[in-house]
Parts: structure tokens; sequence; C-alpha cells
């Protein structure tokens, strides 16, 4: 081959090559076509955690983008601000790439006071100046002051988050996104390419959003809860654009059924000991809530408390007590005490009306139609059992909260109502209760009054004693003081949890004490008897030894296996075969009996996340099934008159094992001489009679049920609908429609919801996500050109050289 042919071979290839360079460079944020590491698809769409966009009553708190798709969200990612640059951030566009420690409101507002912001990435990586401190996201005076929910708090401008808050999650960060990277690589990797770039602008690595959370004027005015549910478009029709936040809480009782309580007492029902606690967590990115300290934590003493009652006392042991015992694990509480306000308005203040002419009666015994049975049900507004309905008056209530860490070693502290000895019966209760508390220390745990308690705490109210945020700031503030209670935790006077309400309040994280679960869990179970035994008297030394007696045993995180498998899935495994136990047998008896095979739901992670969800068909709420219709709430006459027509519910997995094992801890205690029968579903617990039950009508509530335990025990847990109560299913429409209360007159001046938090969250756009790229910038348009241009002169130079070299037949 002559140099002509050569110099021909050579101009093709140096044109193919500009091209291949420009076309590469010009469109490198829609493909991956990058250098390493920035070519995968880790990059191309980056594995995160959103921190997603909440409305409540007033606005909206979270973070979002403005519009949907990427553009206008792209910046040059840059790191936080050092002594080693001298970063112009208001240049050009920027990504801010903030280590998780140092996430703070400061930094947050420094980024935000610059105009050329697009977002932030929060990554799993340690920052050059990181000097180890402790914050997190929560508000300093958690459900208090400056939040939605500080209407119902008491005490609400008490800061027990004073030394870790920085109320990131209340702010409300419209058109600044903010997302968190949990891989450890990737995170280190993006760290250090921010912080390089802070001191040389290219190659430019950038990220670029696609995060809208729904509509806003782009003013102050954000659009509120009650607009976006109200909804209507253009063409006039009501399409919500959000849905509230919500789910089932779950609740039981000891001993024999409400019903032989009934007939025994001759309709007066005793009054109720309640043990409770939250079962919801947060954190500013809510897939990511693991809740260790809070939910998790909360959920596992109540369970152990339980399941000490239920193995230490027979139903006739707990019906010979002066008060029922109950146990509650509430949905919802992060926000606004969704679960325990719904259900002491539904029980108590001022209690539950049905429609008229939709209560479902069980002793119609229609087929499938009622949920439990011996129970009725109200299709409008729908609630599937209405157990509740048949507890007795609410004596006190004891929750508890944060015992997982502890201020003060082997200690636990006791916060309740005025401990001033006036004589106000509630105070008297209050005072009753946190002194029962404190008779019942175990042998290796003191169980002492909080400082407030002992009033060192005044306010401008005198001297009211803060109470912590728990299920049992509803009770005092729904009963206008007229129930009491206390709060058992593993702080004094402030949380002590650096990571409350953080995506790292994990066990991984910072361990749990469980051995401090174990003595609150004690504590719990004894607590409910000694006041169950209480004749009126308030002998609070004598009700703790009858208790200790009652139960002598402690509960043990070394010597329990169902405690060290409980404590395996609640802090650790979310998909754990201990918990989906109960799961699938719930999901079975529900086919069984309804005949609607709910799919199995997603691993909860690990380590699980406790964020409450969008209350919907698919997450919990209930619905009434007629002919091959479903409804959030029904007020028709149609119901019944299908083979199909039922009421049923699909409980997220949290729920369902809840449900089961409150069932298989408080439901064996009616066996006596009989054995136990083993079972795979409840159809095979149908011919058991140990069940204790009987009513004037001669009709049962009590009834065997199989769980996940694998035997047949007495059903005596129920769920209730986490709902706020400023809202209603629509009634004759389908799930996940809801009506606001404050906007429709019929319901009067009777109710007040101007003061609950209203809490919903948006429907996402579809494709949301984050991408990390190389941006060539216009230098890659040039070179597109400049190749483009080059390849096509080249190309025709090739071709007159060959028209040359074929005249002079040398081709």
């Amino acid at each position: 081959m002559n140099s002509v042919a050569l110099l021909t071979l050579l101009l093709l290839g140096l044109g193919r090559e500009f091209y291949r360079l420009g076309f590469a460079s010009a469109s490198s944020g829609m493909s991956a076509t990058l250098d390493e590491p920035f070519q995968g698809g880790q990059f191309s769409h980056l594995p995160h955690r959103p921190c997603t966009t909440l409305y409540h009553r007033n606005g909206r708190i979270g973070c979002g983008t403005n519009s949907r798709g990427f553009d206008g969200h792209v910046g040059r990612l840059l790191g936080i601000p050092s002594d080693d640059y001298d970063q112009d951030y208001g240049a050009a566009a920027f990504v801010a790439v903030v280590p998780q420690h140092d996430l703070t409101k400061a930094v947050v507002e420094q980024f935000r006071s610059y105009d050329t912001l697009r977002g932030l990435i929060v990554v799993n990586a340690t920052g050059a100046d990181d000097n180890g401190s402790k914050v997190n996201p929560a508000p300093l005076a958690p459900q208090g002051i400056y939040t939605p929910s500080a209407d119902l708090s008491v005490a609400p401008n008490y800061e027990w988050n004073s030394a870790y808050g920085q109320a990131l999650t209340i702010l409300d960060l419209y058109d600044v996104p903010v997302v968190y990277v949990q891989d450890e690589d990737l995170s280190s990797y993006l760290l250090k390419t921010a912080t390089e770039q802070s001191v040389r602008d290219y190659p430019a690595i950038v990220a670029e959003f696609n995060y809208y959370m729904g509509y806003s004027d782009g003013t102050s005015t954000r659009i509120t809860s009650t607009e976006c549910l109200s909804w209507i478009d253009n063409d006039g029709k009501w399409r919500p654009k959000c849905l509230p936040l919500g789910g089932n809480s779950v609740w039981a009782t000891a001993g024999s059924s409400l019903d032989r309580d009934l007939n025994t007492y001759n309709s007066n029902a005793k009054d109720v000991i309640m043990i409770a606690g939250a079962m919801d967590g947060s954190s500013m990115f809510h897939d990511l809530s693991p809740s260790a300290n809070g939910a998790a934590s909360n959920i596992l003493s109540v369970l152990l408390a339980a399941r000490l009652v239920g193995q230490s006392l027979t139903h006739a042991d707990l019906d010979a007590l002066n008060n029922k015992i109950a146990f509650a694990l509430f949905q919802g509480e992060t926000f606004g005490y969704i679960g325990s306000r719904a259900f002491l308005r539904d029980a108590y203040y001022p209690g539950f009306t049905c429609a008229e002419n939709v209560t479902v009666y069980y002793e119609d015994d229609v087929e499938k139609a009622f949920y439990e049975r011996g129970q009725n049900s109200c299709l409008d507004p729908l609630r599937p059992t209405l157990a509740f309905q048949k507890l007795g008056e609410i004596s006190s209530m004891i929750t508890v909260d944060q015992i997982g860490m502890l201020e003060s070693s082997n200690t636990l502290y006791v916060h309740g109502t005025d401990y001033d000895g006036g004589g106000n019966n509630a105070n008297d209760v209050g005072e009753f209760v946190g002194n029962t508390l404190t008779q019942l220390s175990t042998d290796d745990f003191t169980i002492s009054l909080s400082s407030n308690a002992n009033g060192d705490y005044e306010n401008e109210n005198g001297n009211e004693s803060p109470v912590p945020p728990s299920p049992l700031t509803s009770l005092l503030q729904m009963s206008g003081g007229s129930a009491s209670g206390a709060v058992l935790t593993g702080y004094d006077t402030n949380f002590v949890n650096p990571n409350y309400e953080s995506h790292l309040d994990s066990d991984f994280e910072q361990p749990i004490d469980l051995d401090a679960v174990a003595a609150a869990a004690t504590t719990l179970a004894r607590a409910a008897v000694a006041l169950a035994y209480d004749d009126g008297s308030q002998d609070y030394e004598s009700a703790a030894n009858y208790a200790k007696n009652a139960i002598p045993e402690q509960a043990s995180a070394e010597e329990d296996e169902v405690f060290a498998s409980l404590a395996d899935c609640l802090y650790f495994d979310g998909n754990c075969d201990f918990w989906n136990k109960y799961v699938d047998m719930d999901r079975q008896n529900e086919y069984e009996r309804s005949g609607i095979e709910f799919r199995k739901q997603n691993s909860r992670g690990s380590p699980p996340s406790y964020y409450v969800n969008v209350y919907d068909g698919r997450n919990g709420q209930a619905f009434v099934q007629v002919g091959n219709k479903q409804y959030g709430s029904y007020d028709g006459s149609d119901f019944g008159n299908h083979d199909d027509d039922t009421i049923t519910l699909y409980p997220t997995s949290l729920e369902a094992g809840i449900r089961g094992m409150l069932d298989d801890f408080l439901g064996r205690g009616s066996y006596g001489d009989d054995d136990p029968g083993s079972c795979k579903s409840s159809s095979d617990c149908k011919d058991q009679n140990y069940c204790i039950g009987g009513t004037s009508s001669g009709v049962s509530d009590d009834f065997a049920v199989c769980t996940g335990g694998g035997v047949c025990v007495c059903s005596r847990s129920h769920y209730h609908t986490a709902l706020d109560e400023a809202v209603v299913p629509a009634t004759n429409d389908r799930t996940g429609r809801f009506l606001s209360k404050m906007e429709d007159e019929q319901y009067g001046d009777e109710y007040s919801f101007s003061s609950s938090a209203l809490y919903t969250e948006p429907y996402w756009a579809a494709d949301v996500g984050v991408r990390v790229y190389r941006d060539a910038g216009d230098f890659g348009y040039w070179t597109l050109f400049v190749g483009f241009v080059c390849s096509f002169g080249f190309a025709s130079a090739s071709v007159y050289m060959k028209t040359l070299l074929v005249k002079e037949k040398l081709f």
C-alpha cells in the first residue's frame, strides 16, 4: 500500500475518533459511557434513600423539586466549606455532598443561602473536619412547639431533645432535594470527588435530581393537607394529590373474654389498666427509620410484658383482679399521635357513633360478613370490629419510651402527671401509678421518679410536670385531666439518644441494652398486675408485693429463646422466620374467613424500618366488599346479599405479627386440664372448647384461633383504625379516597378537629431519582461539531483521493 492510501486511512480514523469523542462528551448525561467509576449503573441511577415531602394542616415539611423531570436541578458536586479551600458557592449551580455527621441545621441553612444550590447528597462517610459530634434531625421539642402537633402535647415548650436536635425534619425544604447514600464505597468516592472539585473546575462531575413531591405556587404559601385531599382538577373532577398517613394499631386484653366480663358484672365492665407504646418511628429519610431505641424497643418490651402476664396468671387469676389489663401498640404516634387519638376518640372521648342502619350484627351470622366472631362491625364510617365499645373506663395508662439506652447505669425513670398531693383524683391516680412503679425495681435495675416528677421543673403553668411525647399524652389531653398514668423511660429530664428519629438509630450504630429492655418488660408486666389488683385504696406497697409474687420470674435477654428471636426480628432482620410465622398465619386465617388472598409483603429491611406509611387499601385501610366492588366506607343496603360480601383489611407485616403474638401470649390461660391442640390454620381450632365465653344472648365472643406458635389459643387481640381524626374515608367510594371533616357540615360543633396534625404524603412522580455523571460542558458539543465537520471533510477527501487513484490506475 502506498503513502496516499495510508494517509487516507489515517484521515478516516482521525475523523471517526473526533466524532466518537464529541458524541460521548455531549451525551454523557444520558448514557453510561463514562470513565471509571462513573460509567456504571450505580451512578446513572444512584442508589439512595430520599427525604420526601409531607403536607400537614398548615403547610408542608420535607424536601423535593419544584417541577417534574431532571431539567433545572443539576449541579456540580462540591464539598462543605473548609479551611483548606475558599469555594465560591454562588458562582455556578452546585450539589453539596455532606457527611452524615455534618448534617446540621447551620450547614443546611448556609447552603440554602445560595441561589445556586440544586440539592444535597448526604453520604455514609466521614469528612476531613469531622469532630465526632452527635446530632439528630428531630426538633428540640418533639411534637411540641413549632411542630404541626404542638396543640396535641402536654407542656409543648419543653425541649426533650435539646442536646442533639437540629429540627431538620420540620423544615420546609421546598425546591431542595435531599437524598442519603448508604453504600460506604460509593459514599467515600462521592465525598472525595466533591472535595477535589472544590479546588478545581474540570472535568466536572455533576448530580441531577428529579424529585417532584407535589404542587406549590413558589411563594411562602404552601398547599396544605386539606387542599391536597380535596384537590379539583381543571376538568372539575375530584382527584386527590396525596394520602393520609396511618395504618392499624393493635390492642388486646388479658383474662377471659370481654363479653364474659359484661355478663358477669351486669354490663358494668371493669376499669382498664393499659400498657402501651408507639409502634412507629421516623427519620429524615423515611424509608430508613430503624428506630431501634424507639419503636423496636417499645414493641419488644410490650410484647414481652404481655407474655409474662400470660405465662404467670391464668384467665381465672386475671378475672379475679379488680381491673382489666389491656395492652396496646399504637400506629402513627410520631405524626400527631394518630393511633392513640383514634383509639381513645372511638372508645371514650366522646365515643364512636355508627351511621344509621349500617351496623353489621354478629348475631345475624351473615356468612363471612362479620370481621371478628362475636363482634359487631360498622360500615360507615368503616370499623371492622366494635370490640372497643365493650371496654370499661380507662383508669390509667403506662407507656414506654426509649428504654434501650440509659442515662444512668441500671436505672429506669418514671415520668407522670402532677405529684402535688393536692387531692385531684387524676393526680392522685398518677401519683399512685408512679409510686407503684418505684416499688417494682428488679434484682439489677432501679425504678426512679424523674427529676421533673419530683417537682424540679416549673413552667408558665406553675408546677405542671412535662410528659414525654407518648400515647399517654393523648390520654391526658383528650380526657381533660380526668385520667392519668406514667411513662417509663431510659432518660431523666432530656433524651440521651443522639440518634433519636435518625436513620442512624439502629443497633448497628449503637447497641441496644437488652438487659434494660428486659427490666422494662418485667416492670410493665408487674405494674399492670399491681394496678389491676388495687381495690381503690391506692396501697401501692401491697399492690406491688402482690404483683411480684404473681410474676416471680423476670424477662431474660440471655436465657429466653423467644426474647432472642424477637430481638433479632425487631432490631436486625425484617424478614426473619420467627416473625413471618405469625404473619403468614394471619394471612392464612383471613383467607379462610373472607376468601380474599392478600399478596405477601416485601421485607421491612435490615435493619427493619418503622415509618408508618400512607393509608390506602394496599397499606392497611379496611374495606367493604359488596359483590365485585370494594369500598372504603359503605352506607348502601346491598351488603350481605352476595356470597362474597365481607369486611377485611390488609395489615402490614409489622401489625399482623404483633396481633398474632398478642393472641399467642395472652390466649393460653384457659387451658385448664385441656391439651391445646396443634394447628396449621384456625380451621383446625373450631372444635376446641376451652375458651371461656358466654353472654345473656347465648352468643360468645370467645373462640380459638391458630397463631404462628402452632397451637390453638383464645383470641384476645384486635386491630383498630389509626387515621387522623380530621379525615374519614369517602362513603361508597374506593379505598384511598378521603374527605376532610373540617369542610363537612354534617360533623357540626360537636367535634373539634382544628388541632390534629393531619399529615399526608403526596403522590410521587413515577420517574423520581438521582443520577451522577461527568459533564463535559460546552467543550463536548464543540468537540462533537468539530468531529462531525472533520469526519465529513475527511470522508470527502477520501472519495476524491480514491477517484484520483482509480484514474491513475493505482487502485
